[in-house]
């Protein structure tokens, strides 16, 4: 089963959606470490197009939240451990991502790049607002 579906068709994100949830299924099905899986989902987040870097930095948490929280996923047992701790163990790589340009710590909202997981909790408030607001 594919843990990273959504319903990107509709979506204005979706490509970027797709990328990021192709990335973390190549992670949950052992296919590269969560180190490998930070840097490649940090640097796509980087990646030189159109978005805002903040868009993409709120969509990268969005994509690990629904693995993480889908009620198809949340009892699945990854590497012997609960998915919620492969998680929290992506989460963990890229904190420890060091993004700077030309010297210059790249700053989101006044938060340093990836070390403060910049937008995850106004993703989290985000999500459970419109799940208890519907």
């Amino acid at each position: 089963m594919n843990v990273c579906e959504n319903t990107i068709d509709s979506n204005p994100w979706g490509p970027i959606m797709a990328k990021f949830g192709e990335l973390i299924q190549n992670f949950l099905d052992d296919k590269i470490s969560a180190r490998v899986c930070a840097e490649r989902l940090t640097d796509q987040a980087l990646d030189e197009d159109e978005t805002e870097l903040s868009t993409k930095v709120f969509i990268l948490w969005g994509s690990i939240r629904n693995v993480a929280t889908n009620p198809r996923t949340v009892t699945m047992v990854v590497n012997g451990r609960p998915i919620q701790e492969s998680m929290i163990e992506l989460l963990d790589q890229i904190s420890k991502i060091d993004t700077k340009n030309n010297g210059q710590q790249l700053m989101v909202y006044d938060m340093p790049l990836w070390q403060d997981l910049p937008l995850f909790t106004w993703s989290l408030r985000d999500n459970y607002n419109c799940k208890h607001l519907s």
